[in-house]
């Protein structure tokens, strides 16, 4: 064997040593604390968009947020004035949040729930569920929403 060959084969198992370590995500649990977390964003957040609370909705997203709702993608100031706009038509959202489901790491979290509420006017209600999902990031030592997912599945039961 020559020098060279040495060599590259010490390279290589450096290559191959050091990747993995190089690469491996943190890895951690995610606490009961994030988990509670969590869950009071999500609910603030429905908070926020029953009352129209342009500041609470912006304090529990991230600027880049956006949610696939109505059929389409929409920003968060978009979300918030379709709302808003709504509301000014007379339209009622009920929302009910069912137990929050939470998985991920450290600092990336995505969440899922079946929301059981009403929608309509000041003549008439009707139930509608929707399975929703969201994704957070934690953002120093508070949790923040990236992303947003609705469908509605037709009326709850």
């Amino acid at each position: 064997m020559t020098k060279g060959h040495i060599a590259a084969i010490i390279a290589a198992l450096v290559v191959s040593w050091a990747s993995p370590v190089a690469s491996a995500p943190r890895i951690c649990a995610v606490s009961s604390a994030d988990q509670e977390q969590v869950s009071r964003t999500v609910h603030s957040f429905y908070a926020a968009l029953t009352k129209d609370d342009e500041a609470g909705f912006s304090a529990i997203t991230a600027p880049t947020f956006y949610a696939y709702e109505v059929g389409r993608r929409l920003n968060g100031p978009e979300l918030s004035a379709t709302i808003r706009k709504a509301h000014g038509s007379g339209r009622i959202y009920e929302w009910n949040l069912g137990p929050i489901e939470v998985h991920g790491n450290c600092d990336v979290i995505w969440a899922t729930w079946e929301n059981h509420g009403r929608v309509g006017d000041s003549t008439g209600m009707r139930p509608v569920m929707w399975l929703e999902s969201a994704a957070l990031h934690r953002d120093g030592s508070r949790w923040v929403l990236d992303f947003l997912h609705s469908t509605p599945v037709g009326s709850a039961k």
